[in-house]
């Protein structure tokens, strides 16, 4: 099962004012909480500031991150850490307000490179190479058209979204398709409350691959398909 979505009102204070509003909330956070240009023109910085949220009845802590993509920019917010009865209620939450569908309807299914990176094929490395830098980054899911990646503490932070990029792809079994043309189409920062730790996560969309790495690509999402067919995962 993927992961849920509802459309839950959260409570919060907020530069001193009571905030009530709505929000697409998974058990991992709340997406598109405040404007960024907005938000951060009249309070500065947010990311990483905590905040107490009521949700139905019950406070949770969270803390905001950023996320640009195609629907614009905007702060977050994400769970910290929760005891068992706030996981619970907020499962309940989510599960019993679920949405039908969501507005991200993708047009492939995402592949995990975690759960099953050590029986089935897949791509574990992005080696990024920017305008003026290049940057190694963990591969955590992919499809025909993308890839969604993550490094901590980046010496380079893209703020451009559509921005173009090229970067090669390490499979774990050694082999690696180069040179993949690409652009930056989700952007999403997180830094950790009270640490100086960040995490910067890239969807990156794939605009050209040479032919033969395309066809060896293609032919590992067939075989990753064909694997988790035959384990029922």
């Amino acid at each position: 099962m993927g992961k849920r979505y509802a459309e839950l009102e959260l409570k919060f204070n907020f530069a001193d004012k009571e905030r009530c509003l709505e929000a697409i909330t998974s058990r991992y956070g709340s997406l598109y909480v405040f404007d960024f240009d907005k938000a951060k023109k009249e309070y500065g910085e947010l990311l990483g500031k905590k905040v107490k949220v009521k949700i139905g009845g019950v406070s949770y802590p969270m803390y905001f991150t950023r996320e640009f993509n195609w629907k614009g920019r905007f702060y977050n917010l994400k769970f910290g850490t929760l005891d068992e009865y706030q996981l619970e209620r907020l499962n309940v939450l989510v599960n019993d307000n679920s949405l039908e569908e969501v507005p991200w309807r993708r047009r492939y299914p995402r592949l995990d490179t975690i759960t099953h990176q050590e029986k089935i094929l897949a791509p574990s490395v992005a080696v990024i190479h920017f305008a003026s830098a290049m940057e190694v980054y963990r591969v955590l899911n992919f499809t025909l058209d993308s890839c969604l990646v993550e490094a901590s503490n980046p010496n380079f932070e893209s703020m451009e979204l559509g921005a173009s990029a090229v970067f090669d792809l390490c499979i774990n079994n050694g082999e690696e398709l180069n040179q993949i043309n690409a652009r930056l189409m989700r952007i999403s920062l997180e830094k950790f409350p009270d640490m100086d730790h960040k995490l910067l996560s890239l969807g990156i969309k794939i605009v050209h691959m040479q032919p033969q790495d395309l066809e060896k690509y293609r032919s590992m999402i067939r075989m990753y398909c064909e694997a988790l067919k035959n384990t029922g995962s």
